[in-house]
């Protein structure tokens, strides 16, 4: 096999794959989820922080199935969550598990990728959306933003 096909094929692989875990996993997150008891900003702190005309998160990986149980008070503002994601296995299965949540996300964060997603992300944010992005390297240093994010 040649090493382009074989690309090809670990490629497919690995969308299947998100695929089929992305569900199961959104449906044990959303029963986890349950179980919390979530006290953040008030609505009026939240009126606050949707003011003005751009806003971004800026989280750490480990936030982000936290920011899942706030994703619910930027759409209720009449703005919608934009993730920033990877191009890999892991993006690919973030990115199904935001769609079984009702959030938008942008594959960008690779060497080939990585220009087109981050302008698609930027457009997102200028037209209102609330960008979210981890500033923090999946592969660690864990809770330390990176020069380079």
């Amino acid at each position: 096999m040649k090493l382009g096909t074989e690309r090809r094929l670990s490629k497919r692989i690995e969308t299947l794959a998100a695929a089929a875990l992305a569900p199961v996993t959104a449906l044990a997150l959303r029963i986890l989820m349950a179980t919390w008891r979530i006290s953040g900003p008030s609505d009026r702190q939240w009126r606050t922080i949707m003011a003005p005309e751009r806003v971004m998160f800026v989280i750490f990986h480990g936030s982000l199935i936290h920011m899942l149980a706030f994703s619910h008070f930027p759409p209720a503002h009449g703005r919608k969550l934009v993730v920033l994601t990877g191009t890999g296995f892991a993006g690919l299965f973030l990115g199904g598990i935001l769609d079984r949540f009702g959030l938008d996300h942008v594959h960008g964060m690779s060497r080939r990728r990585g220009i087109g997603g981050a302008r698609e992300f930027v457009r997102r944010i200028k037209k209102g959306d609330v960008g979210v992005i981890a500033v923090d390297g999946p592969a660690g240093p864990r809770c330390i933003a990176r020069p380079e994010s």
